[in-house]
């Protein structure tokens, strides 16, 4: 850039400028796609099944499905399933490919403490022991083993259930609709404070009802 072009000719003659530091703003992340929760491990079989919630870019909203994985595999696969979709005023089964970036390593199923044969941890007695969750082994895409089991983060699971379901229930009630912006007023109204928009890695680490379509 020429000097004339410059506001102020002075500021071309230093090669260097000393100012302020600047304010440090609050860290900001940027959080998965995804989140899955553990709903129960079969040891016998090997398997892990997961209730999985995905962002799926393409409509704007989340989706979820039930997954069963094994050890060595990537936590996903093509499944049917409800589909909300704001732009098209639809809400039907698809079959969406749920993808994450995460390897199941290992699982282990419930299991129970006997208080009598760990006296040590001074557990008062309980007639059946203390159960404990069952529990998963994955690798990330950061390469970090991480332990996931199925009362993790209880609070963060029932939170991304309710708003799935209310996804379902908006859709219903908006019908009949008046306009588009009544519908895409309804449809904002579904995430609200859901914090979803591009999914947490939650409760693990972080379709429903009947097919749907809007009608004017």
């Amino acid at each position: 850039m020429p000097v004339e072009a410059l506001e102020d000719p002075v500021l071309a003659e230093r090669a260097t400028w000393l100012t302020d530091w600047a304010k440090l703003e609050d860290p900001v992340s940027v959080p998965h796609s995804y989140e899955y929760f553990v709903d129960n491990v079969d040891e016998d079989k090997l398997q892990a099944k997961l209730d999985l919630f995905q962002w799926l870019a393409d409509s704007g909203t989340p989706v979820n499905a039930t997954v069963t994985v094994r050890p060595g595999s990537v936590i996903g696969g093509k499944r049917r399933t409800f589909v909300l979709r704001p732009a098209k005023q639809t809400f039907e089964m698809e079959n969406v490919e749920f993808e994450t970036q995460d390897i199941l390593v290992d699982v282990s199923a419930s299991a129970a403490i006997d208080p009598a044969e760990h006296p040590d941890l001074e557990l008062p007695e309980q007639k059946d022991g203390y159960a404990l969750p069952s529990e998963i082994l994955v690798l990330d895409k950061f390469r970090e083993l991480t332990a996931v089991n199925s009362r993790m983060n209880l609070a963060r699971r029932r939170m991304v259930e309710a708003n799935h379901k209310l996804m379902a229930k908006v859709n219903q009630e908006l019908k009949p609709v008046r306009s588009d912006d009544d519908v895409t007023e309804g449809y904002e109204a579904i995430f609200d404070g859901a914090d979803f928009q591009e999914g947490q890695r939650g409760g693990g680490r972080r379709g429903r009802d009947r097919d749907r379509r809007r009608k004017n």
